[in-house]
């Protein structure tokens, strides 16, 4: 099953999400999408399509998808539709050029979460902006990473083992909280767990 898919931010090539259907692609052209682009606290852009918005740039993909394959991205990104969360599955207008456009499948911001606090990305320029404050998962250790990572796979009351320094790093950047005397992370953490490999 032939599907387009409109990449940005962490679905760009060498971010990443990109790894997850690089193996699917099987043409791009860069692409246009209007709307306006918004930096998450972790230091990703996720973007609200609306037709007066700026000009978000980002890659066309033609994908050969399994039928799973939304459905596993879905999972990967958190998009959930019995509890809504950050992210949706959308489509859009794409234009390519001055002549042609496209539908195509993409992923943005959900409308119900604009309550939450984001700043605006001028103009739409994600790729300048990651470039000028990289990401929180750039900028930080991989045994930091490591840990977020066991602890969004934690079960229930599952105890995840730490290192005494890891622990105290992780709760000096509020990522992770006390619960309970078990770690448990904060939304930050939580958010920063949706862009871990």
């Amino acid at each position: 099953m032939h599907q387009s898919f409109f990449a940005y931010g962490s679905f760009a090539e060498k971010q990443v999400h990109h790894s997850k259907f690089s193996g699917l692609i099987t043409d791009s052209k860069p692409g246009f999408m209007r709307g306006q682009a918004y930096r998450l606290r972790c230091g990703y852009p996720i973007v609200l399509p609306h037709d007066g918005g700026d000009l978000i740039e980002g890659v066309l993909y033609e994908l050969k998808t399994p039928e799973s394959f939304w459905s596993i991205m879905d999972e990967m990104i958190g998009v959930d539709p019995v509890q809504p969360g950050l992210w949706v599955r959308d489509t859009t207008l794409i234009r390519c050029d001055h002549l042609s456009q496209t539908i195509a499948t993409f992923y943005g911001l959900n409308p119900q979460k604009m309550n939450q606090v984001f700043r605006p990305i001028k103009g739409g320029r994600w790729q300048e902006d990651m470039f000028q404050a990289p990401p929180l998962t750039q900028q930080l250790e991989e045994r930091h990473l490591d840990y977020i990572k066991k602890l969004s796979n934690a079960k229930g009351r599952e105890l995840v083992p730490y290192k005494l320094d890891v622990y105290r790093a992780l709760m000096s950047m509020e990522l992770i909280k006390d619960k309970g005397r078990r770690p448990a992370l904060t939304s930050l953490g939580q958010e920063i767990s949706l862009f871990l490999q």
